[in-house]
């Protein structure tokens, strides 16, 4: 006696011989049924048909017309997640040169996380591999990697997430180690400024979080200012909070801190710095340790800009100085600083809008920044503070 599935490929065939179209789209189905038999059959996870059609010459590539649902065949593979089918689409790709299908954009869902983190459920302009990502699909991610199917590893969807923050949300640490050691960058910011890290702790994904540190992650803060521990704690996450601790004061315990801190200043060393922040280690108040005393000043005195304007992006105030730990005639502040010398263009703005935020005097303060500038023959600075003068008139007044 015949099998079904025998009598299924068998009517399969016959249907084909006799003139059917294996490609053929009812123009008066609904909108979730308005996609190529092939696409149809592997949504159904009838995996003999679509292996038929796909034999019989069923365009991959075909999309149907106002599609509500996987637009072409290699989407509904990878969605369903059949790797045998995986790779005979990709037999047939390489053969018939629609390799196009592996590489072309992708819309998709990962359901109520990606709307925690994102303004929908939804993600337009991703790849195959967001899809796989997000489908905890760790044998497809990996066939699509081993043969080269991934033009960019880092590619971002809509909303700046990558591949790696989508494995991440789905609490998937074997698939971000994978990613990772095909070279995805650990520390790339989605659009609101957050790492896989982050989404690792908002989310209380313990083992993606040690993952990602074990494999290098740094401690960041998004735009908002919040470090991945922020959100774990925000989100009562303790086993995160718990790791995340764990790998920062684990390499600092019986050291002194602030020591620490100077020299990863000294080196230009932005990730050691995140990691003393994260250990307890101030960036706001002055350290014996350090000269000048205030890690800003130290920052700016050693001319690592980029350091420099991180401390200042976590809280740190241009108002203060070192009189408090140096005599009067050595003290020093960030507004002097700022306005005499041209290496701190890149980070004066910011120091002028703080200066006004904390109540800095333009007129009858101790720094008066007009005045260093002009001393100092900084003309490219003094320029600056005049336009900011001029722009907050009203609201120094």
């Amino acid at each position: 006696m015949v099998s079904a599935p025998e009598r299924i490929e068998w009517l399969l065939r016959k249907l084909v011989e006799k003139g059917a179209d294996p490609d053929a789209i009812g123009p008066k189905a609904a909108h979730k049924y308005r996609m190529s038999p092939l696409a149809w059959h592997l949504t159904q996870e009838s995996m003999l048909c679509a292996e038929v059609l796909l034999e019989l010459g069923a365009d991959p590539l075909l999309t149907g017309d106002d599609v509500f649902g996987p637009t072409d065949t290699f989407i509904a593979a990878v969605t369903v997640g059949s790797v045998s089918f995986i790779e005979k689409l990709h037999s047939v790709s390489v053969k018939k040169s629609t390799e196009i299908g592996w590489k072309r954009p992708v819309n998709g869902t990962i359901g109520p996380n990606l709307e925690k983190v994102h303004d929908h459920p939804y993600f337009i302009n991703g790849t195959l591999c967001h899809c796989a990502c997000s489908q905890k699909l760790f044998d497809v991610v990996e066939f699509l990697l081993q043969k080269g199917l991934v033009e960019n590893i880092d590619s971002t969807c809509s909303g700046g997430f990558t591949s790696l923050h989508f494995a991440a949300m789905s609490n998937q640490a074997n698939i971000i180690e994978l990613l990772i050691s095909h070279k995805a960058s650990v520390n790339l910011k989605c659009d609101k400024g957050r790492t896989a890290l982050h989404i690792a702790a908002y989310f209380g994904h313990t083992d993606p979080a040690r993952m990602l540190l074990q494999l290098g992650a740094s401690y960041l803060v998004d735009n908002d200012g919040r470090t991945p521990g922020m959100l774990a704690l925000a989100e009562n996450h303790t086993d995160v909070m718990e790791v995340l601790m764990e790998d920062v004061k684990s390499p600092y315990e019986g050291q002194n801190l602030a020591q620490r801190l100077g020299r990863a200043i000294e080196q230009g060393n932005l990730d050691e710095c995140q990691k003393l922040l994260a250990a307890g280690c101030p960036v706001d108040k002055p350290l014996r340790e350090l000269d000048p005393a205030y890690p800003l000043l130290f920052a700016m005195y050693e001319s690592e800009i980029e350091i420099a304007q991180w401390i200042l992006d976590n809280g740190a105030s241009v108002l203060v100085n070192d009189g408090d730990i140096y005599p009067v005639d050595k003290t020093t502040s960030a507004v002097e600083e700022g306005g005499k010398h041209s290496d701190y263009l890149p980070i004066i703005s910011t120091i002028l809008a703080r200066y006004d935020e904390e109540g800095g005097c333009w007129v009858h303060g101790s720094e008066l920044p007009l005045i260093y500038a002009t001393s100092a023959g900084h003309a490219e600075g003094l320029r600056l503070m005049l336009n900011h003068l001029t722009e907050h008139a009203v609201t120094i007044g």
